[in-house]
């Protein structure tokens, strides 16, 4: 029985395990910040050339946060994690590989695809292993891990490609999202009972056990059909 109240090792374990998996992502995604003097001066792109690999980035990830939060909730956050952490060190190493603007801007959506595969499921992680009035503390904990990825891969980045050039970055730095992602896949649990605890804060329903499954058809006719009913008192 996991108590409320008590900090357990299964706890830290689960929940850091999945937090370096998502502060060593932006080992994949900051990556192109650093590059992006080297890929210009050899491929002479002009910034609005440029500025459409960004741009394509970032709507493919915010479509994906959609889709994949959803599928968190069915198929289980620790599936998602590893399948989302291994897709972006494989897009990487396609950029990487990369000599046409089609294949970069290729690499690049689908690096933002698996990259939509980690932040809902290392929130679903969180809220499965800790009661919630607990999830403020360490939801700021896993936000700032986030932004120290940010950091820290510029401090990686930059001598690898002074050291080795540009199309380094993108296979050196990922190698940290590589390990963390296989030690997640090890390590990872979708929720305590999966590690034979039972939290005492509430029953947690395994993935797709649901009586009520939605679709994503049901999310959209919701989103289309927005009603909000008063009631009277």
């Amino acid at each position: 029985m996991l108590e409320g109240n008590r900090l357990y090792a299964w706890q830290l374990l689960v929940f850091f395990a999945a937090a370096f998996v998502y502060l060593t992502c932006y080992f994949g995604r900051y990556n192109l910040s650093a590059a992006t003097p080297g890929i210009i001066n050899d491929y002479e792109f002009s910034k609005n050339q440029f500025g459409w690999i960004t741009t394509v980035f970032t709507v493919v990830y915010a479509g994906g946060q959609f889709i994949n939060g959803w599928l968190a909730d069915r198929f289980g956050p620790k599936r998602l994690i590893v399948i989302g952490g291994f897709g972006c060190v494989a897009a990487n190493a396609s950029f990487g590989f990369s000599d046409s603007y089609p294949m970069f801007i290729f690499s690049w959506a689908m690096n933002a695809y698996f990259s939509s595969m980690l932040w809902s499921p290392c929130c679903r992680i969180l809220y499965n292993w800790f009661p919630q009035y607990r999830w403020g503390f360490w939801k700021g904990v896993l936000g700032t891990l986030c932004f120290a990825g940010g950091g820290l891969v510029m401090l990686i980045a930059g001598p690898v490609i002074r050291d080795f050039g540009w199309r380094a970055a993108f296979f050196i730095p990922p190698m940290f999202l590589l390990i963390t992602t296989a030690a997640f896949a090890f390590i990872g649990r979708n929720s305590p009972q999966d590690a034979g605890y039972q939290p005492e804060w509430e029953e947690i329903s395994e993935p797709g056990t649901s009586t009520e499954k939605f679709g994503l058809a049901d999310y959209l006719t919701a989103l289309t059909n927005f009603k909000m009913k008063s009631h009277s008192s």
